[in-house]
């Protein structure tokens, strides 16, 4: 088989690395030939998800190998938001919400969000502590990243600065 077994939707068929041996009645290992594009006698259609067995043939003998086309994701989008007011200082605990995760080929996917997926805008630990209140502020907005198999969206949370003491 070739090198590339898996494929995105809509992706060409490459052939780079696939090599077929020639056996022998007696079972002698004969000429090996680089696999080439009329040698594959079924159609391979990229924009079909799944496995797809492909035939080669070669001076009337045939043989099969499997390539995969895999649906990929364009992006993804705040479908349920999580968790998203806090008291100053508040660990980020179970946040709640879901994300829709969409395919090239139009085909969605709900995901729960969880703990793991969130981080602070610039991608460090979810922290309602790392910035200052001017003074009198008790509320302040700041943007927390989801990220998903590489893929990332935002949400804006709100931390309240509540009396501590006096």
């Amino acid at each position: 088989p070739p090198t590339k077994e898996n494929y995105q939707k809509g992706e060409d068929l490459d052939l780079t690395g696939g090599l077929v041996t020639k056996i022998m009645a007696s079972g002698e290992i004969g000429e090996t030939v680089d696999l080439e594009e009329e040698m594959i006698t079924t159609e391979f259609d990229s924009t079909k998800v799944g496995p797809q067995e492909l035939t080669v043939s070669l001076e009337g003998f045939t043989d099969t190998f499997t390539v995969t086309v895999e649906d990929y994701i364009t992006r993804i989008e705040i479908k349920e938001t999580p968790k998203n007011k806090y008291n100053y200082g508040e660990e980020l605990g179970t946040p709640g919400g879901k994300i829709n995760v969409v395919y090239q080929s139009g085909t969605e996917k709900e995901v729960i969000i969880t703990p793991e997926m969130i981080t602070d805008l610039d991608g460090t630990e979810f922290d309602t502590t790392d910035f200052s209140f001017s003074p009198g502020e008790t509320i302040a907005t700041k943007q927390e990243k989801v990220t998903y198999e590489g893929f990332e969206t935002t949400y804006e949370i709100t931390i309240t600065n509540d009396l501590k003491e006096i």
